[in-house]
Formats: structure tokens, sequence, C-alpha cells
């Protein structure tokens, strides 16, 4: 007689009871008909970083990056710098880092709560990277944007607290994977107006008919007077400033943008020429004693014919915004800014923005400081050094509180653009328009296994294999980086797990996360290919009998039935996992296995309990599972 039996569970080893009983026949058989059940899986993809060994020189260069003709290299401790900025939940130390404690997260796969509420992320590599960057590139801003998917693992409320690093968890939500490594670098010239300024110091050959009084110029006299700025200042978000006096007649303040050929100084006269500047302002004291100020953008030429002399006379004058003397400011209170952003040629236009502020704020940024003129400056090319000049043309006019930001490295890299690179450097026409990092092995120095980590990390270093990632397009200032990770990720499996508690180790490191990795906890090297469904400790009837040399009647027990029942298998795609998931097992016989259970005797049924389980092969050992994902439904025969 032929007996079906359905048995659900929710666990990879449970029971169920028969209300009905079935009695089976002598030596009967048993086969898997149905089956349908889920198994978590938490995944985390890592690679070892290089190490080092005797003689460790972390001001090795780990790799550089190179962005519209600006270059610069990232060391070894500028990377560990990064993560020790952006690891705001852990302490770790450089020598512990770089020896195999920390491996390369390329995923982020769980989000820390403390009981203050505050949240914590271990950072992705790709963030370091871009960290990284970000503090060693003056005027680009540097973010990581990959491209990420979700996990179906689920959050998890902890009923008991865990300490790391001091702080109490009481919460882990997990995560999701990244699928694409992004890196972006934008244009952030206000990361050089931000820095601290430099005080001009002048002196008397910057002069004539000014004299020089600490850091500022007073002109002498009523007679034109004329001064240059000693100073070049940053373009790329850097500005100059001073505080004007105006005592007598007029004085004017100003850019004048020159081609880095120009190397010669500027003639200094006593003159009074402001058609001279790109940008400027010129202040007037009027007869009335009010203090007005208009703005000079740039300059009008005007021809006209003089009859008395029969001939063309060309003259030149600023360009005044507006064009009558009705601004006015606050005299021995306001300070004004001249901030200008850089255009570039090879992203064709070679246009030059200057902001000029004004206020009694110490800093540009002050909020009682206001932007008053934004002028715009084309040239022929944007290799230039920018100068300031400043006239007067009456006695006692003079400029005070003068400060400046120096021209940054990368400016002075940018503005090599148009050489050819002649090293391995990146920097100039090499890396014009474009995003690159470039990996540098030390194959000289300690530092050992690099090439197998940018192998893996997806930046092929075999020899004659594309060895840098790059991007080149028409955006502008702003670039993108990306590429797709490649399959060869090492991935630790902790199978059976749904939870990220259930593989913390929370009594070995207790200043940072670390995870437990043995079987207990279901951790394997490989998602295992087959899932054995096994009925346990089925008994079978004793036998009873008298036996020659016995003084009493024993009762013999030949034992409870274990069986492997059948092997379910997992679908090929699921055994090179990549996410945390859970893996969904169907199984439906087409041709029915049976197998013996080698009872002699008729066999009552009254509850069965059943096993899934698989082998470890790192050990050998049959491996349980410590959790599963919903129902389990099973579907027997018996016959």
């Amino acid at each position: 007689m032929t007996e079906l039996i359905q048995l659900t569970g929710n666990k990879a080893e449970f029971s169920n009871y028969i209300t009905d009983p079935i009695v089976l026949k002598e030596e009967s058989r048993v086969c898997l008909n149905k089956a349908s059940f889920s198994i978590p899986v938490i995944v985390s993809r890592e690679i070892e970083f290089p190490f080092s060994g005797v003689g460790v020189d972390y001001t090795k260069t780990f790799f550089k990056v190179a962005i519209n003709g600006v270059e610069n290299e990232i060391t070894y401790q500028n990377f560990f710098n990064a993560y020790d900025t952006l690891d705001t939940l852990q302490t770790v130390t450089i020598d512990e880092f770089y020896t195999g404690i920390f491996p390369c997260y390329v995923d982020n796969i769980a989000t820390y709560r403390d009981d203050t509420g505050a949240f914590y992320n271990i950072p992705t590599f790709i963030e370091c990277v871009a960290q990284a960057c970000d503090t060693n590139f003056d005027y680009y801003k540097f973010s990581s944007e990959s491209k990420y998917e979700p996990t179906n693992i689920s959050e998890e409320l902890f009923a008991t607290n865990f300490t790391v690093n001091g702080k109490t968890i009481d919460q882990i939500k997990n995560f999701r994977r990244i699928v694409e490594f992004g890196l972006v670098g934008q244009y952030q010239p206000d990361k050089v107006t931000t820095t601290p300024s430099t005080v001009v110091a002048w002196v008397a050959a910057d002069v004539d008919n000014f004299t020089t009084v600490g850091d500022g110029i007073v002109s002498v006299d009523a007679n034109p007077a004329m001064a240059v700025c000693p100073n070049t200042f940053d373009p790329n978000g850097g500005y100059i400033a001073a505080t004007p006096q105006i005592n007598d007649a007029k004085a004017c303040l100003g850019l004048v943008f020159m081609g880095k050929g120009q190397d010669d100084p500027l003639n200094i006269t006593g003159v009074y020429q402001p058609e001279n500047f790109d940008v400027g302002i010129e202040f007037t004291l009027l007869g009335s004693g009010e203090r007005v100020l208009q703005i000079i953008d740039g300059n009008q030429t005007f021809v006209y014919y003089d009859s008395t002399t029969n001939a063309e006379v060309e003259t030149v004058k600023p360009n005044y915004v507006p064009p009558n003397q009705i601004f006015t400011w606050d005299h021995n209170v306001d300070k004004f800014w001249f901030i200008v952003r850089k255009g570039r040629t090879m992203n064709g236009t070679t246009e030059f923005t200057t902001a000029i502020l004004q206020g009694p704020g110490t800093t540009p940024q002050a909020s009682t400081n206001r932007v008053i003129y934004v002028a715009k400056t084309t040239l022929n090319t944007s290799e230039i050094d920018i100068k300031c000049m400043a006239y007067s043309q009456g006695a006692g006019n003079g400029f005070d509180d003068w400060e400046f930001i120096p021209k940054t490295t990368d400016s002075e890299y940018e503005d090599e653009y148009l050489k050819l690179s002649t090293t391995e450097s990146l920097d100039g026409i090499a890396s014009a328009d474009s995003l690159i990092l470039t990996p540098v092995l030390n194959t000289a120095s300690s530092w050992e296994f690099e090439d197998d980590f940018w192998n893996k990390i997806g930046i092929t270093q075999e020899d004659g294999q594309f060895n840098i990632r790059s991007d080149i397009n028409d955006a502008g200032w702003n670039k993108k980086l990306k590429w797709e990770l490649p399959k060869n990720i090492n991935k630790n499996y902790w199978f059976g797990q749904k939870y990220i508690s259930g593989i913390l180790d929370l009594a070995t490191n207790p200043n940072y996360i670390s995870f437990l990795r043995n079987s207990s906890v279901g951790y394997i090297g490989d998602i295992p290919r087959e899932i054995a469904v096994s009925i346990l400790d089925l008994p079978i009837d004793p036998n009873v009998g008298s036996f020659i040399g016995a003084t009493n009647s024993e009762v013999f027990d030949a034992g409870n039935i274990n069986k492997v029942v059948n092997y379910v298998q997992t679908e090929k795609d699921d055994l090179n996992l990549i996410d945390s998931r859970s893996i969904n097992y169907v199984y439906e016989a087409f041709n029915l296995v049976y197998r013996k259970l080698h009872n002699q005797q008729k066999m009552p049924i009254t509850q069965m309990k059943i096993k899934l389980g698989y082998k470890n092969f790192q050990n050998n050992k049959d491996q349980q599972i410590k959790n599963m994902e919903g129902i389990v439904k099973l579907e027997m025969i018996f016959d």
C-alpha cells in the first residue's frame, strides 16, 4: 500500500506528528516526491590589501589619480588616513590595517546604530579612494557614487546590546551590495577659497608715489600713483582682498590677466590708468563728501575724427558698471574681495569668472558679506597669471589689510597641460579632459601582492593588458570613473545565517567589527552543491525473544532508521552567489527514486523527524543549517 505524507516546518530539523497513523509494510521504501524551501546566506566580498614585510614604508605610492591635467599620488599612508577619517565606529592602527586584520571591504554589508541614535558604516574601498583624493587635490571634490543593489536580508533589532570601541550598538541594518564602482571628480574651487590666506608683503620696489605702511600702501600726494602687488593668487577659487581708504579725489583697485609667458615685471610708474584692468573697482570721494564706487568690467575703445588735426583719434575708457556714480560703501569698514574661477582651453572655454564681494566680514564666506558683481572675461588662453594693481589720483589714498590665496600646486600642474609628458607621469595633455586611476607597483620595495590586489579589484596588471582605469568625456570640469567588479573577488559565505549578529565575533576584538569564521556559524568557502533531505530516528519495532543461557527474557532493539532520502541540487547560478539573500530550492521527482528502509516488520508511524543538511568539505563533517527562510515543505511517498 502506497502512502503519501506531506511535512512542513520552519527549521532545518523538525518533527511532524501524524494524527492518523500509518502502518508501513515489511521492507518498505521511501521517496522524496516534492520539496520547497529557502536558505538564507550572508555574503561578504573581500580582497586582501597589499602588505609589507620588514622595513615598512607607508610613504610608498599606492596609486595615482589624474583629472583634467592635474595628477596627485596617493600613498599607503594617505589611503589609511582616508579610512581612519571615514571610520567613526572603530579604532585601528596603520600596522593592523595593512597586516590582514582589515580586508578591503568591497561591500558595506551592514549599518550599525548605537544607543544615542548615531549610525556608522565600515568604509568601502572606493569610499576610501574618494576621501584620499578629496584630501590631496586642491580644487576638486571627489565622492563615491557606486551603483548598488539591495539585498533581501532583513533588518534586525537587538534584544541585548554589544559594545564596539566603547559604543553600545543596539541595531544592525543590513545594507546593499556594490555592482559597479563609481568615482566622481567635481570642480570645487570653494576648497581653495576657504583655505587660510596670506598677508601681502609690500616693498618699495612695488610702488611709485605710494608708500608702504605695514600691510598697506598710501599715496604720497595728489600726483598719480601706481602699485603692483608682488604676489600672484590662485585662479581656481583664489582671491586677493584689501580695504580702501579714500581721502581725496579717487583711487582704484583691479586685476590684470597675464599670459604665463610674460615673465618680465610690469612697468611701475606714476600713472592713473584704470582702463588697464580686466576687472576692477574705482572709488571716488565726491565734493559733497559722499564716497561712491563703480565696477570696471573691461574697457571700451572709442574712435573719432578730429577735424582740427584731420586725423582719427582712438581712446580707451573703462567700462563702468553702473554708468553713473550711485553705489556707496561703508568707509573704514567694508573690505573688497576679488574671487576668480578659471576657464580651461582643454574643454573649449577660456572664460574667467570674477566675483566681487563687499562687506565687514573677516573672510569672504562671512554672512555679513555680499556679492556685488560677477564679471566674465574671455581670453585666448587659460594659462595665465593674475596681477593685482592699484592706482591713486589724490593725496592720502590707500589700501590696507591686504591678503591673498597663493597659487596652488594643482593649478601649476594644470597650466602644464599643453606640454607633452616626458615621464610616466600623467600630468599635461596625457590626462587632459579625463579622469584616470593608475596603480603603482613597488616591485623594488617590501610591499607584496600589489598586482594581485589590483587584478582582483578590476584593474588588470598583467603584462600587455589594460593597467589603468580612465574616463574621457566632454562633460567639462566634472568627470566620473566607473567599472564593474570582476568575478574573481574573494567571497566569504555564512550559509544558513539570516542576521549579521549571528556571525559577529564580540569577544576577540573589542575595538572593531570582526566576523566569526568557523563551521559552527555556517562559515564555508563554497556554496553547497546539494542539500540532503534525511529521515531521523524512525523507530523500528523491537524484537523480543529468549536465548539460551539467558536467565530472563531480554528486549533487543534493532535501532532507529537514519537515512538520506534524496538530495536537492543547488541551482548553478547560485553557486557563485555575490549578494546576501536566500537561495530557493525547489524539487519535483520526474523519475521516482526509492530508498529501502530495511524494516523487517510492519512499522507504524506516528511522527516524522526531518533534517536538512550538507557536507562541509573544509572539515569533512555534516553541517547544521542554523536558520531557514519561511516554511519548509516536503512530500514523501512510502511504498
